[in-house]
């Protein structure tokens, strides 16, 4: 069972997450992520939601928290763990997860 879990840590985190905020929650316990969702640009709301419970469910066992949930959004911000991350990057419902940058309004 050990080795099983030495595997699954080693294991690439997926394309939607980078190695580099992966070593960053590895190292903090935990990271502020906006993780935005697989759906069409159309999608209703009810598929928004559908699809973002998915994501919640496979991540259900992972240490992480809600910081907001965005309805009708295709998008959660979740403070997450490294276990998190990786569960994310393996979902083929997330497209990307990245860290909130603020940016200065333009003149």
């Amino acid at each position: 069972m050990l080795s099983v879990v030495g595997c699954a840590v080693a294991q690439s985190p997926g394309p939607g997450v980078s190695e580099e905020l992966v070593a960053k929650a590895r190292a903090q316990g935990a990271v502020q992520v906006i993780v935005t969702l697989r759906v069409p640009a159309d999608a209703p709301a009810a598929t928004v939601e559908t699809v973002k419970r998915s994501v919640l469910d496979t991540i259900a066992t992972t240490r992480h928290r809600i910081v907001s949930p965005l309805p009708n959004f295709p998008q959660l911000v979740l403070e997450a763990s490294e276990d998190t991350l990786r569960a994310l990057g393996a979902s083929p419902h997330v497209l990307r997860v990245q860290e909130p940058r603020l940016s200065r309004p333009a003149n």
